[in-house]
């Protein structure tokens, strides 16, 4: 979907609340990839990606209401990628 990070933590924010109004059947899938590249993003690197989980945070109340599996799926992530004892 947006391949250059740059382009990515530049838009991702304004992308995803987009797609999640979106009744397009593909907005799943790319809602999907976005969510990926966040976290993908953050386990790598946390101290310089950390501002990227505002791209899932600020919509997460939307993405709830029509996805509500990626809440529970999230707090998982957060949890093992936030947490230095696991």
């Amino acid at each position: 979907l947006i391949e250059d990070d740059k382009y990515f933590e530049k838009y991702g924010a304004t992308l995803l609340p987009m797609l999640i109004k979106s009744n397009d059947p593909k907005s799943a899938h790319h809602i999907k990839e976005i969510y990926n590249k966040c976290i993908k993003l953050v386990k790598e690197d946390l101290k310089r990606n950390l501002k990227l989980l505002n791209i899932i945070t600020s919509s997460m109340y939307d993405l709830y209401k029509k996805y509500p599996d990626y809440l529970t799926q999230f707090n998982s992530e957060m949890f093992l990628v936030l947490d230095p004892y696991f």
